[in-house]
């Protein structure tokens, strides 16, 4: 593991707070287009899967289990009507786990993060160990859900950030 993917994630992270700046409460639970998921639940998402790699990692659980049932894989996009989150906390959970996260993989033994994942639904992607998979929620995960939120910001009507 390199330390480019811990850059690359406080880059992510400042542009999330440059994409959320703007968005209020009463646009967190919008599906403005079909299919796509809610801004709540994008960020609740980006938590859970900060949080799972920290455990992968021996690290302690950040978010609410529920919050895992509501907001993850299999999970139907929009904003769970009984955990809603706020952004604030969203936010501060998300800076506080990736932080977290990009810090323990830096000094995590290199077996653990050479072992095979145990993640089903990747199982048979090109990411096969720990390490990988943990690289992924640093970069190309949290990217992926940085340009759903990007789209939802046009189509409320709010302006492009570039």
């Amino acid at each position: 593991m390199t330390a480019s993917e811990a850059t690359l994630n406080v880059f992510l992270r400042q542009y999330l707070k440059m994409i959320t700046n703007d968005l209020d409460e009463r646009h967190l639970d919008a599906i403005v287009i079909n299919g796509f998921h809610s801004p709540r639940w994008i960020l609740c998402h980006l938590a859970i899967a900060g949080d799972m790699g920290l455990r992968m990692l021996g690290k302690d659980r950040h978010c609410p289990k529920t919050w895992a049932v509501a907001y993850g894989p299999g999970s139907d996009g929009s904003t769970h009507p009984k955990i809603a989150p706020s952004k604030e906390e969203l936010l501060s959970k998300i800076s506080d786990i990736y932080t977290e996260l990009a810090s323990a993989v830096q000094s995590a033994p290199s077996e653990l993060l050479e072992q095979p994942h145990s993640l089903e639904l990747l199982k048979s992607s090109a990411l096969q160990t720990n390490g990988h998979l943990i690289s992924h929620l640093l970069t190309t995960h949290f990217a992926v859900h940085l340009g759903q939120l990007s789209t939802i910001r046009r189509q409320i009507g709010l302006p492009h950030l570039f």
